[in-house]
């Protein structure tokens, strides 16, 4: 399914670097696909010491940034919906740090929130196939700035690409 890049006007310049990660243009559906994947082979490749492991004091564990990883998916797919059905309620922020904390992920596995990633996004790209054009283009209000539904889709792709990132360069 080919979506355009939304243009800079679509959403707030704080998600330009997201926009950004995605240098693939086109076939979006693909490219969420291939990532659910690769974020899928990178969690079930790490050891137990690694899933608990940050990088540094004060920052997450991979198993804490893997349920950002989840959170922030719903988040941005609660969006993309609302704003596609042309939902005018203003949509709130939401502080991924008290996300992670509240959580409290200690009882779950790493495979249960593998499970849980996989649902979230599968979840996503089936509501993100069926809307049409009109849907896309639509334009709605995230964290106080006008965004489109066509833009949260490519933010929701480049902010799983930024995690990666970050993961591979500081977490391996």
């Amino acid at each position: 399914m080919n979506i355009a890049k939304p243009n800079a006007a679509e959403y707030n310049a704080f998600y330009q670097g997201y926009v950004d990660e995605v240098i693939q243009e086109g076939d979006i559906m693909q490219y969420l696909k291939t990532q659910r994947d690769e974020v899928v082979r990178f969690y079930e490749g790490l050891s137990q010491d690694k899933i608990e492991y940050a990088y540094e004091e004060g920052k997450w564990t991979m198993k804490q940034m893997l349920r950002h990883l989840i959170d922030a998916e719903r988040v941005f797919g609660y969006r993309a919906m609302a704003i596609a059905r042309g939902d005018k309620t203003q949509l709130p922020g939401f502080s991924e740090d008290d996300y992670v904390v509240y959580a409290d992920d200690t009882a779950n596995t790493i495979q249960d929130l593998i499970t849980e990633f996989i649902q979230v996004r599968n979840a996503n790209m089936s509501m993100i196939q069926n809307l049409n054009a009109a849907s896309l283009a639509r334009v709605g209000s995230a964290n106080g700035s006008d965004t489109s539904a066509r833009a949260i889709v490519y933010i929701v792709a480049g902010h799983l690409a930024h995690h990666l990132m970050i993961l591979k360069e500081r977490y391996l």
